[in-house]
C-alpha cells in the first residue's frame, strides 16, 4: 500500500520503468483550495548578502491575508539551504486539527495540515543567499504573533543556523528530505504524498510549486526522489514544503 512500485518488483517480480512520476497532478489538484493564498506575494524573490542589500524576506509577505486565528495554529518552517547557484526554498505548514470525519467513517485521528507559505530565494548575481536573513525571517514571524513551534533545515551549512536559533529559544532540527532508507523509501516525501492522496493537507494554487511537485520522479532502483531533467529542473520549494510537513 505504501509503495506500489517496490511491491510490484520485490513481491510480484514485475518489471517496471526505472523512473516514474511521483505525485499525480489530478490528486494534487484535489487538495488545492481556491480560498487559500500564498502569504508570499512572489514565487521567487531576489535577496542576497550585499552590504547595501537591506531587503528582508518579510518585505514580500502579505500579513493582511492571515487571520489571528491562523497565527495561533502550530507552524513549522523549513529551509532548503543554498549559498549561490541553486535557490533556497522556504516553506511553512500549519497543523490545523484532525481530518474531518465522514458519516460512514469513525472520527479520524490523523492530523490535518494547511500550507501557510512557500517561496524560493535567489541571490543576485555575484552574491550569496544570506543565512542571517533566514534567521531574521523566523524572528519576525514570532514577533508578528505566529505560533512557530519548530524550525528545520537540511544539513547544508546548518551548524551556525541551528546554534543561533537554539540560542533564541527556538526548537530547531536538521531534516534531510533526500535521505533514502535501506528499504529504498524516502520517508519525508512518502509522507507528503500520503497526505496529498489522503486529502489531509490544504494547499493554495501557485505555478512554481505545482510544477515542482508534479515534476518529481522516483528512481525505482535507488528510491531517490528528484526533479525530472526534462521538466522544470528544480525542487527547492517542494523540498521546503516536504521538510516543513515532516
Amino acid at each position: 500500500i505504501d509503495d506500489i512500485n517496490i511491491a510490484l518488483t520485490d513481491i510480484a517480480g514485475i518489471s517496471i520503468n526505472s523512473t516514474n512520476r511521483y505525485i499525480s497532478g489530478p490528486r494534487l489538484a484535489t487538495v488545492k483550495k481556491p480560498e487559500l493564498f500564498n502569504l508570499f506575494t512572489k514565487d521567487i524573490i531576489q535577496v542576497g548578502n550585499a552590504p547595501d542589500d537591506k531587503t528582508q524576506y518579510y518585505d514580500f509577505f502579505d500579513l493582511d491575508k492571515v487571520s489571528s486565528k491562523m497565527k495561533s495554529y502550530p507552524l513549522y518552517v523549513h529551509f532548503d539551504m543554498s549559498i549561490s547557484g541553486d535557490k533556497t526554498g522556504c516553506a511553512g505548514t500549519w497543523i490545523i486539527g484532525k481530518k474531518p470525519s465522514t458519516p460512514d467513517q469513525p472520527p479520524s485521528k490523523d492530523l490535518l495540515y494547511r500550507l501557510a507559505f512557500s517561496v524560493s530565494i535567489k541571490a543576485p548575481k555575484g552574491y550569496q543567499v544570506s543565512f542571517e536573513k533566514n534567521r531574521q525571517f523566523v524572528y519576525w514571524l514570532k514577533e508578528q504573533g505566529f505560533n512557530v513551534k519548530g524550525v528545520s533545515s537540511d544539513t547544508f551549512q546548518s551548524a551556525d543556523t541551528g546554534q543561533q536559533l537554539i540560542a533564541r529559544g527556538i526548537n530547531y532540527t536538521t531534516i534531510s528530505v533526500d535521505r533514502v532508507d535501506s528499504d529504498r523509501i524516502c520517508k519525508p516525501y512518502q509522507y507528503l504524498r500520503s497526505t496529498i492522496y489522503e486529502e489531509r493537507i490544504e494547499m493554495y494554487d501557485t505555478v512554481l510549486l505545482t510544477e515542482e511537485l508534479i515534476g518529481l520522479e522516483r528512481d525505482n532502483n535507488s528510491g531517490k526522489i528528484d526533479h525530472s531533467p526534462s521538466g522544470i529542473n528544480s525542487k527547492d520549494q517542494s523540498d521546503a514544503v516536504c521538510g516543513s510537513l515532516w
